[in-house]
């Protein structure tokens, strides 16, 4: 578990992250299915991407599932990309093109995987999702816009192979997706709506002009002297996590507050916590009580009980809360004023 004591923003609290991957994401590291996956997915009759248990393909790109129950084509480790591609954890992934020109007409062709949520998420919440990306070896591009996008709808009404054209809750940030051997982590933080009930996960963008470097030099025409670029790559995705960030008050530690109106650590804010009842008391370094509140919606900003601004130094607290369960906490520990 990852504590974070808040120190650059307008109120202090402590918070902390908590994985809830298994309440809100299905199968997130794909080991789970109805079928084997015998070979790579066709459109209609052999989507096999469907047969991962709360994933399946919302346009008619044909994304793929490998699994070490199969031992050929879409096997964990050894497959059709390679040897020896294992799974980052447990033994199942999915694989999509990420963009590519079909011919005769080379069109758009980009696949996604998408699954609906067990249950929406909060709104007014934070939340951070994490996901394993490796770029399939024998492919000559590499792009960088690989996300997800966390939505109300499904967006299941896309016909054809298309990309989507749609902003993601979270992009990768670290370039190029370029390594063959290990997976890189993709992860974001963001703020849900409330109103979030699918995940789709592929490449975002509209066009490919600007998300892409390529690896194996072109074919030359003979006739003109034409560089010709096969633009087609492919990437793999697993174990997925989704992080929810909660107000802690068993984790206060808060030591300094700068109350000066600039934005910035300006007051301790109770009113985040989930407290039945509050007893919050300051004392100068003699032993003098400065401040006392038993409000549980509490702000405080440095001033005593009489609403004049304490002086800087270093004073003591005692914070006696109960939470709505009924649990007690008690903490005591300097705290310093800077202005």
């Amino acid at each position: 578990m990852f504590i974070l004591f808040c120190i650059i923003t307008t109120k202090l609290t402590a918070q902390t992250w908590i994985d809830v991957t298994q309440q809100y994401i299905q199968n997130p590291s794909f080991e789970d299915y109805t079928a084997c996956p015998q070979s790579n997915s066709a459109y209609p009759g052999s989507m096999w991407i469907d047969s991962v248990v709360g994933w399946y393909a919302p346009t008619q790109g044909t994304s793929d599932y490998f699994n070490a129950c199969n031992t050929f084509l879409n096997g964990v480790p050894s497959n059709w990309i390679g040897s020896n591609v294992p799974s980052f954890d447990g033994i199942g992934y999915c694989g999509f093109l990420s963009y590519s020109l079909e011919p005769p007409n080379y069109s758009m062709w980009s696949e996604y995987i998408q699954s609906t949520l067990i249950k929406p998420l909060k709104s007014n919440t934070s939340y951070r999702f994490t996901m394993r990306i490796k770029r399939a070896n024998g492919f000559n591009f590499a792009v960088q816009n690989i996300g997800a996008n966390f939505s109300e709808n499904a967006n299941t009404g896309f016909s054809g192979t298309k990309p989507y054209n749609l902003i993601p809750t979270v992009l990768n940030t670290s370039g190029f997706l370029t390594d063959t051997l290990g997976w890189t982590l993709v992860s974001g933080q963001f703020i849900a709506t409330g109103n979030e009930n699918y995940l789709t996960i592929g490449w975002f963008g509209d066009t490919i002009s600007s998300d892409f470097i390529f690896f194996i030099p072109p074919d030359i025409d003979t006739t003109n002297g034409d560089s010709l670029f096969l633009t087609e790559t492919y990437y793999l995705v697993d174990s997925l996590t989704l992080s929810e960030l909660i107000f802690d008050i068993e984790n206060f530690n808060v030591n300094i507050i700068t109350p000066n109106g600039d934005g910035k650590n300006d007051y301790l804010d109770f009113s985040v916590y989930d407290l039945k009842k509050l007893s919050f008391t300051v004392y100068n370094r003699w032993g003098n009580k400065v401040f006392n509140s038993d409000n549980a919606q509490l702000k405080w900003n440095g001033k005593n009980n009489d609403g004049k601004q304490l002086s800087d130094g270093t004073y003591f607290y005692l914070l006696n809360a109960t939470l709505e369960s009924g649990k007690q906490i008690t903490k005591h520990q300097s705290i310093t004023i800077l202005y």
